[in-house]
Order: structure tokens, then sequence, then C-alpha cells
């Protein structure tokens, strides 16, 4: 326990000179050391590594960094139920400066978001429009051209005759769909033409 002791001195000393803060923060094992040490049972660990955090959060250009180590807010936020009244003290300023620049950075995102969605607006309005008149080309083109369906009753026991009758059907212009039901004797021939002659040998 007494190493624990020790390595949070040795952190509490080098937070207090702001000189040695940009070194912490570019050391992401340190940082991941100090929020393991937020973890521990021993009381003084607890006054020790929350105090150098509090310290850390004290000096605005380390927030950024701070912000986004990981488990470091998860863990603040359990200490700030701390029995200890030091421990909780400390968590409690420390948190209040890390969710205050939080707070900064999603407010200096919102108008970036804002436009966004005003441009996602405005495509959504011009899709809308281009896709209505899509539409109505599409609809245009239904109306000119409407399927006509067309119903043969013909032996189909033979496959030879169910094999030629395709051959014919399907030189028909402006064929959508060819059904040959041999269990109903049928042929059912969809088309766009509006006159059909069609002569099944």
């Amino acid at each position: 326990m007494s190493t624990a002791i020790d390595a949070c001195t040795r952190f509490k000393e080098l937070s207090s000179d702001e000189g040695t803060h940009a070194m912490l923060m570019g050391a992401p094992e340190i940082l991941a050391g100090l929020v393991s040490y937020m973890n521990n049972t021993d009381e003084q660990v607890l006054i020790l590594v929350s105090n150098t955090i509090k310290t850390l959060t004290k000096n605005s250009t380390n927030l950024p960094t701070l912000y986004n180590v990981s488990g470091l807010l998860t863990s603040l936020t359990d200490l700030t139920g701390s029995n200890n009244h030091k421990v909780k003290k400390n968590s409690i300023s420390a948190l209040k400066r890390l969710n205050h620049y939080g707070k900064s950075l999603q407010q200096l995102h919102q108008p970036n978001q804002q436009n966004n969605e005003n441009n996602s607006t405005i495509n959504n309005n011009n899709n809308h429009h281009e896709m209505k008149a899509t539409d109505n080309k599409r609809k245009n083109k239904t109306k000119s051209k409407k399927t006509r369906t067309f119903v043969f009753y013909v032996t189909l026991d033979d496959n030879q005759l169910c094999s030629k009758i395709e051959k014919q059907v399907l030189q028909v212009r402006g064929l959508i769909s060819l059904t040959l039901d041999q269990r109903r004797n049928q042929v059912l021939i969809g088309t766009t033409r509006k006159k059909k002659k069609s002569n099944v040998k």
C-alpha cells in the first residue's frame, strides 16, 4: 500500500508545478495510473490522487486531455460520494471544471449541428421535390402504357407444345409477363400493346 501512497505523493508534487503539466498530459500511462488509483480503498491514496486531479483541472490547457481520459469522469463521480471530506471536496471541484469544459464544448458544436440540420432539411426538401417529380413522370408513363392481360385456354399436356407456345409468345412486342399454367391449361400474357395478334399453332 505504501507503494501506492509513494506514487500518488509523487504525482501530487508533479501536479503542483505547472511546468510538468505538459509532460503529464502527454503520458497516457500516467493518466491511466491516476484513474486506477482513484479506485483504491486507502483513504490516504484517494486524498492524494483527488488532490492531484483537482490541481491539474485548475490549468485550463489540461482540460481537453483530462476530459477524454477513459474512466476519469466516472471515477470522479463515484468519489463525490466519499465519506472523506477532503476526497469529496477535491472530486467535486475537479468534476465541476471538467463538466463546465464539456458544456462549453457542446455549445461550441451546437451552431454547427444547427447548420447541418438546416442543410439537411433543405436537402431533404430538394430530395422530396425531386422524388415527387420522378413519381409524377412514372405515373404519366404508367398512364400512357396500361398493362393488358390476355388469357388463352390451350391443352398443355405436351411439353413440346408448351415450348412452341412460349417461343411464339415471346416474339410479341410490349410483352411484360408470360405464365404457362399446365394445371389449368391456361396461357396468361401481360402486354402494353393495345391490339394484340397472336396465333398459336
